[in-house]
């Protein structure tokens, strides 16, 4: 009888080897799709047993480990930082809930200091159930 399929439904059979986390964090970093993630897998190794939720497990906890103790907010901040981005947070009245953040790169304010004629801005609603950006900025310059 094949080992592989004595094992099969065993949870250290189907999980993810070393090779496929260092694999999978390389293209998480490119924001790949989990769905293109295990088809990427699948084409490198066509008798892996990894499930989408192993993908999905193993994406969650690498982005958990680069976040370290901060949470989402804290998070987003220091990547502000460090990007050089220019921000501003807005608090709830008595409070220390963050009510309106603001960011944008240094580039984008020396343009719209200079073509500041036009300028559209997007909203959007549900943004993580539909994957839209929070708020599209739209500017027409002369160039």
């Amino acid at each position: 009888m094949d080992e592989s399929n004595v094992l099969k439904g065993h949870k250290t059979f189907r999980r993810l080897n070393p090779n496929e986390c260092v694999h999978l964090y390389e293209i998480d970093e490119s924001n790949v799709p989990p769905r293109q993630m295990i088809t990427n897998l699948r084409k490198r190794n066509i008798n892996t047993s990894t499930t989408i939720k192993h993908v999905y497990n193993s994406c969650y906890r690498y982005r958990k480990s680069i976040r370290g103790s901060r949470n989402n907010m804290q998070h987003l901040l220091k990547l502000l930082v460090e990007n050089e981005y220019v921000y501003h947070c807005r608090n709830y009245h008595d409070s220390d809930d963050v009510g309106d953040i603001f960011w944008v790169r240094p580039d984008g304010i020396k343009l719209f200091n200079t073509f500041f004629t036009v300028l559209v801005l997007d909203s959007t609603y549900k943004t993580n159930k539909y994957r839209l950006l929070f708020l599209e900025f739209v500017g027409n310059t002369s160039t």
